[in-house]
């Protein structure tokens, strides 16, 4: 008797962890539904969540939080406290990835090279050479990457958005180098695939300049 009363001891206290985090999320993701932001930072930021989840998932989600709602502040704040913590750098990569191309389109020069340092010690060549590219054109407003995308354009079966972005960065180049009408034309091309997305919005604002 005495046996099993502790086994169902051993099993409810097994279980409040549980419920208890499947209450705080269930809570954190209706207010998201609802579009009651402010409640779903009080959830995140609480003792309790950082306590059930840990203070990697808090501040991971918070950033994908304030992503969503366009807080600059808050997401350099937050990925801040991730990429100066103990975690692991597969997690700090992880990050730094998330919100590379957030901080590239607000062409925060500083914070994309410190997620630049972050990524290089743990991508591959290829993808953090794209990652170098990216900053050298969106950035630093160069140009010496055109042959590189063009490559790229013709080496990879790519669509859809994927084959827009390599045409915008293309397009962006060719008009940073004073090629004007070649830069324009290949933007154009680039809009019909980046319909629906950020890039779409800053073509159309460099075509009408």
């Amino acid at each position: 008797m005495i046996v099993l009363l502790l086994i169902i001891v051993v099993l409810i206290a097994a279980a409040i962890p549980f419920a208890l985090r499947s209450f705080t999320w269930n809570h954190f993701t209706k207010a998201m539904e609802a579009e009651q932001y402010d409640e779903a930072e009080k959830t995140l930021k609480s003792r309790r969540y950082r306590t059930l989840f840990g203070e990697y998932e808090q501040n991971k989600n918070l950033i994908r939080l304030y992503l969503g709602l366009d807080r600059k502040a808050e997401v350099k704040e937050y990925t801040h406290k991730i990429l100066n913590s103990t975690v692991s750098a597969k997690k700090k990569t992880a990050i730094a990835d998330a919100v590379y191309y957030y901080f590239l389109d607000r062409e925060d020069q500083p914070m994309c090279k410190e997620l630049l340092d972050t990524l290089k010690s743990t991508k591959n060549v290829d993808e953090f050479e794209f990652d170098q590219v990216l900053y050298r054109v969106l950035i630093e407003k160069k140009s010496e990457d055109i042959e590189y995308i063009e490559r790229l354009l013709q080496e990879e079966e790519t669509t859809g958005s994927k084959k827009g972005l390599l045409q915008y960065l293309e397009g962006v180049q060719l008009l940073n180098a004073g090629r004007k009408q070649e830069g324009l034309k290949v933007l154009q091309q680039a809009r019909k695939n980046l319909k629906g997305t950020p890039y779409y919005r800053k073509i159309k604002k460099i075509m009408q300049e």
